[in-house]
């Protein structure tokens, strides 16, 4: 960099033959014994190892191990070099090869430094009391399970530490090997500092400003063209710097973008709305805080053990019953991908636990029971509420270690449990939690959740500005019977549920078998035996319904038709599979009952107008 002129000069190295240490290392992969994760990456340990050279050992360096070679003179003359454990090693192996006495040899050892990557390929062991293998640590330690590390350093340092430990210890140092992505730009560019695109983790948990960080490109070391690019590609990527997003949002950001082993692309604003996910987080727990009061309300509040035999089922809420069901599919996916490795599958479940399932769903079915004067159905509710804090606090620990650390803790208080850290408790597992799973459970709030979704959908259409107040008449057409019944029994819990942060619950209302909906509603087909009707009339202009119906029904007919010219091709009942027969059929057939009843729709808000 500085233009020097750099002369070469030669001077004898130390090497050391890799050839049977590189054999052994393949076929420690190639068996099986030890396992690259992701295993795309074999290719490359096989590349390396499958073509070794000897591997020069020498630095000329003031720093690091000295080579363990000593040159002896035997009064006065030099004899040939012996390579020793120490210098009395050294000093016994050359009376005995010489045949001399120990005084009249005199040694000096070797000025030049092991390569470090020689020296970090022993840590594995040297640690841990190596050679001594009676020593405890290294007897209750090596080998060790996995190791952690960068995929660009497979062959210098993972490579290297393999042989030494096969070659010195006859024993792999480990039996996996998972290799992390590398962290890029948002545009998958390396981080470099002659680019000045290089993101400081301490600027992305505590902030920084735009003009702190034109300083900081400022007092280094880029040519005055560069600078300028980098100040420009910074103004348009931070027009106001870098807000503080904390650590906890920046770990959950570069485990979420991490595919295995694929690069991280890092986008701060991704890293941002992590930050409002501590934020929701934190909020959503206190508040439900706020439910695990004890009945007189001084004692602590005191969980009740939840039902085993027969699982959530047993739960007369059915919110309660389907909020545990998903807390044990979360448990048992999530077992299984941190297993695989797959940390970003892993932080996408229980993110969408958490935010989905918990915050959005389950804390709003359940505010209609808390304000019951029920003493035991509130207290059931409170005690799946503290299952589900209990156990989702652990399941995201290792993804967000701090916030969980502190609501975990206050969680222990508000249970009048002793104060531990989350670090010591149990990880969940899937077999504690299996009773817990009810597809009934689940299939029956998978319906609820449809409804709910579709009143909240034909508000925001229609009731808009002063209107998005109005609590409308709310009409359900359920033309099965299983789903009517459970509509019926859930009728409290489907108004909480179909409300909005700024609308009140909706006035329900099951349209019994062999009735039919008031005039002028506007209609929303789930499908062909579900509908949603919500009473418009009186509110908006129906006209413009009858224009949005007749749209969706072109749609529908649409389909239809595609659906209806594949089954009457010559060749279809012949060629195409009966599964798939059986498939188009249902889809015509629900096509023909969404066109009925859109149909049915248009005439009530023709009939109204």
């Amino acid at each position: 960099r500085t233009g020097d002129i750099m002369e070469p000069m030669l001077k004898p190295q130390w090497w050391v033959d890799c050839s049977g240490m590189a054999r052994r290392a393949v076929e420690a992969v190639r068996q099986g014994e030890l396992k690259i994760i992701p295993a795309e990456h074999e290719r490359t340990w096989y590349a390396w190892l499958e073509n070794i050279r000897d591997w020069c050992v020498s630095r000329q360096l003031w720093w690091g191990h000295r080579i363990p070679a000593y040159f002896p003179t035997v009064k006065g003359e030099k004899v040939e070099v012996v390579v020793a454990g120490s210098m009395e090693e050294a000093r016994e192996a050359v009376v005995e090869r010489e045949g001399c006495a120990a005084e009249d040899v005199s040694l000096e050892q070797e000025e030049d430094v092991l390569d470090t990557w020689f020296s970090s390929g022993l840590f594995p062991f040297s640690c841990l009391g190596w050679p001594d293998e009676q020593a405890p640590d290294y007897a209750a330690w090596h080998p060790t399970s996995l190791l952690e590390t960068g995929q660009d350093i497979l062959f210098f340092w993972v490579a290297r530490m393999v042989m030494c430990s096969l070659q010195l210890t006859d024993r792999l140092p480990f039996s996996e090997v998972y290799l992390h992505a590398m962290v890029r730009d948002k545009r998958g560019r390396k981080m470099s500092k002659s680019l000045g695109n290089v993101i400081d983790p301490l600027e992305v948990i505590n902030g920084v400003s735009l003009a702190s960080m034109f300083a900081k490109l400022d007092a280094g070391n880029i040519e005055p063209k560069e600078l300028a690019a980098a100040k420009k590609m910074n103004e348009e990527e931070f027009p106001l710097g870098i807000p503080e997003c904390g650590s906890d949002a920046l770990r959950f950001g570069l485990l979420a973008f991490c595919g295995q082993g694929r690069d991280v692309n890092l986008d701060i604003a991704r890293v941002v709305a992590y930050r409002n996910f501590c934020n929701k987080l934190w909020n959503a727990t206190r508040f439900a805080f706020l439910y695990l009061d004890a009945a007189d309300g001084q004692a602590p509040f005191r969980p009740a053990e939840l039902p085993a035999a027969g699982g959530a089922a047993n739960l007369p809420l059915l919110a309660d019953a389907w909020i545990l069901s998903r807390l044990a599919h979360a448990v048992k996916t999530l077992d299984a991908q941190l297993t695989a490795y797959d940390m970003a599958a892993a932080v996408t479940t229980v993110y969408e636990f958490w935010y989905k399932e918990l915050c959005d769903v389950y804390l709003e079915a359940v505010k209609p029971v808390m304000k019951q004067e029920d003493a035991a159905a509130k207290h059931a509710t409170q005690t799946v509420l503290h299952a589900c804090l209990h156990h989702g606090l652990r399941l995201l620990h290792p993804f967000m270690p701090y916030v969980t650390e502190e609501l975990y803790q206050r969680l222990a208080l508000l249970a009048g449990e002793p104060r531990a850290s989350i670090m010591v408790a149990p990880f969940p597992q899937p077999a504690a939690v299996a009773a817990w799973a009810s597809e009934e459970a689940e299939r029956d709030m998978e319906l609820l959740a449809s409804l709910a979704a579709s009143v909240r959908t034909v508000r925001a259409a229609y009731l808009k500005g002063p209107l998005e107040r109005h609590a409308p008449e709310v009409y359900i057409v359920c033309r099965a019977p299983a789903a009517a019944a459970v509509v019926a029994s859930q009728l409290e819990t489907l108004a909480a549920l179909a409300k909005s942060s700024r609308s009140p619950p909706p006035t329900l209302h099951l349209v019994a078998e062999g009735e039919a909906p008031p005039a002028g509603c506007a209609t929303d087909v789930i499908d062909a035996s579900l509908e949603v009707h919500v009473l418009l009339k009186g509110l908006i202009d129906l006209s413009r319904e009858v224009a949005r119906l007749q749209k969706e029904a072109a749609a529908v007919e649409g389909r239809l038709a595609k659906l209806q010219a594949k089954m009457a091709m010559p060749e279809y009942a012949t060629k195409c599979k009966p599964q798939q027969q059986q498939e188009d059929a249902a889809k015509a057939q629900g096509c023909e009952g969404e066109l009925a009843a859109i149909g049915r729709a248009i005439a009530q808000f023709e009939a109204a107008a």
